[in-house]
């Protein structure tokens, strides 16, 4: 539903259009009682009436407004009225960074300054067990005094369940930065904004996409199987530990990959700390830009992009491919659902059709006629036909029945069909693992959080993350719920005190890292951990606590500590 500028909605003032996506419009509106500025998004109605999602996200949007961090937009409300669903946010006073990128390559201080910001909104939601699953450079704003921001934390699981049925050519601007993972409809955790985070870090000083092609078939064949690399002049002006940094982040494998944005954090300190203020080689000729504040780019020559060798390649079977599959399609009928356009004889002879399923092996028939079994992707088609009637057959699974374009891209996923009801007696296991990881019962992956209907009687409970496990057996009678928790790691909660009582602010230090500010929760993962915390002139001892260095380790109950530590001026 599209609102008037002028109305008033729920007392919220409605200003003007700021935005349209996947979800809805979003608006700039003013909050009559507070008279301050908000972003009002009004959810598309065709995903508003999936009663299941809107739960799933009011319940992560909840979890999301509970955690205070400068570099995320926060969220503020979510309502239903008369004229719809809305979810109040922050409004940021700026751009986004697409903005800013379309000047060229940032000098490395500032895109280690962004870099960083991100990585600190990553640690404050990863930390309560929210992934955002669709970072590029479109959600991440950049305020009037140089402040990260990320929007859409918690709104990107409900957007991921619309838009992933059908991928066409409107969603390549999130193509672009989807982890392998995502592709391939795997295990989905914080690893996968890691990915998504190395590609805008590349972008931001390569000035270039590291896995870019003109068709998503290119992209997507190139963010599974394609190295990333550096080209000529660029690599020559990065320094090695941070392309070492960049190829970590986009490793195809999650377990190759960091495992959080603390690691990360951690080794752009280590190279700041090693070589001082970094500094860039200059890449090309430079002139000054005011609101950049550093050399930046004008009028670059077209850089050598590493798609190339991906745009050959895929040229050369494309090519190869179009000879024998023409052959093959030449007698698919004519007249598909596409009609012959009115073009008095004027059309190409052929026209390509790029298809993909999830999962693979499933029959493809085009116009009725049998063609071959998926993944198999690119279909020469009568240049005739813009569209043609598409069925897809799996075993297992319900067939999907529909009209695709030509000259695009598709990925259709298949859902399975429901399984007959079990006869025996059964029970229900439910296992949500904090912050993430994988699940198993009986040594059979299956989703967090989500019911899993077992077979009564001894019933063993896996849960894997980051080369860690936690594995126990229950017993289950007849049609019991049981409901558990993974928890790889432990809520710890740092406050500094002076002689008189009063709370002091201070820095928390893990094992000497700088890590967060006193007076908060954070979650720490299994490990030996030394707590202290630090203020410059002052001294610090541990007043009360478990001890200063924590010992975590993975368990199905959750673990709290409370450390209070006594701040000592110097000199008194």
């Amino acid at each position: 539903m599209q609102l008037e500028i002028g109305q008033e909605v729920d007392g919220y003032l409605i200003k003007e259009i700021i935005g349209q996506g996947g979800m809805g419009i979003v608006y700039k509106a003013l909050d009559v009682g507070l008279d301050i500025d908000v972003a009002l998004k009004v959810i598309n109605p065709s995903m508003a009436t999936d009663e299941h999602l809107l739960r799933r996200f009011q319940s992560e949007a909840q979890t999301l407004a509970k955690v205070n961090s400068k570099n995320i937009v926060s969220v503020k409300r979510f309502t239903n009225t008369e004229n719809g669903r809305f979810i109040v946010m922050e409004y940021v006073k700026g751009g986004d960074l697409s903005d800013v990128m379309q000047k060229g390559p940032l000098p490395l201080p500032d895109v280690l300054d962004i870099i960083r910001q991100l990585l600190t909104a990553f640690q404050d939601a990863h930390s309560v067990g929210i992934v955002h699953r669709d970072i590029k450079p479109a959600n991440i704003m950049i305020t009037e005094s140089d402040v990260v921001k990320v929007t859409d934390f918690g709104l990107a699981k409900i957007r991921s369940a619309e838009t992933t049925r059908t991928m066409t050519q409107g969603v390549m601007g999130t193509l672009y930065y989807m982890s392998p993972e995502q592709l391939e409809d795997g295990d989905v955790d914080q690893r996968s904004d890691l990915w998504s985070l190395g590609v805008v870090f590349y972008e931001l000083l390569v000035g270039a996409r590291p896995f870019d092609a003109t068709y998503e078939a290119s992209v997507m064949y190139a963010i599974l199987s394609e190295p990333v690399s550096f080209p000529e002049p660029v690599q020559s002006a990065i320094p090695g530990e941070i392309q070492t940094i960049i190829t970590r982040l986009l490793e195809k494998k999650q377990v190759d990959r960091y495992q959080d944005a603390t690691a990360v954090l951690i080794d752009i300190d280590a190279f700041r700390k090693n070589v001082g203020e970094p500094h860039t080689k200059p890449i090309r000729d430079t002139k000054e830009d005011p609101i950049r504040r550093e050399p930046v780019i004008e009028s670059p020559p077209k850089p050598v992009r590493p798609w190339r060798r991906i745009a050959i390649t895929g040229i050369g079977l494309l090519l190869f491919g179009a000879v024998v599959l023409y052959a093959i399609f030449k007698t698919i009928p004519e007249g598909g659902n596409g009609g012959e356009p009115e073009n008095n004889g004027n059309f190409p002879d052929s026209t390509m059709l790029s298809l993909y399923t999830s999962p693979s092996g499933a029959t493809v028939y085009l116009n009725e006629e049998e063609v071959r079994q998926s993944p198999s992707g690119n279909y020469v088609l009568d240049g005739r036909y813009d569209s043609v009637s598409v069925r897809l057959a799996n075993s297992g699974y319900v067939p999907i029945d529909t009209v695709l374009s030509a000259n695009m891209a598709h990925r259709l996923v298949l859902t399975k069909e429901r399984e007959k009801p079990v006869r025996t007696a059964t029970a229900t296991i439910t296992v949500t693992a904090i912050p993430s990881g994988d699940i198993y019962i009986d040594d059979r992956p299956v989703e967090a959080d989500s019911p899993e209907v077992v077979n009564i009687g001894r019933r063993k409970i896996t849960c894997r993350y980051g080369g860690r496990e936690l594995q126990a057996t229950f017993r289950l009678a007849a049609n019991e719920r049981l409901e558990k928790e993974c928890y790889f790691g432990a809520a710890v909660y740092v406050q500094g005190f002076n002689r008189a009582g009063d709370e002091v602010a201070a820095k928390v230090l893990l094992n000497g890292e700088r890590g967060w500010d006193t007076e908060k929760w954070f979650f720490v993962g299994p490990g030996i951990w030394n707590v202290s915390i630090t203020k410059p002139g002052w001294d610090s001892r541990l007043l009360e606590g478990p001890g200063d260095s924590l010992v975590i380790t993975p368990s199905f109950t959750e673990t709290k500590h409370r450390l209070k530590f006594e701040l000592t001026k110097r000199g008194n």
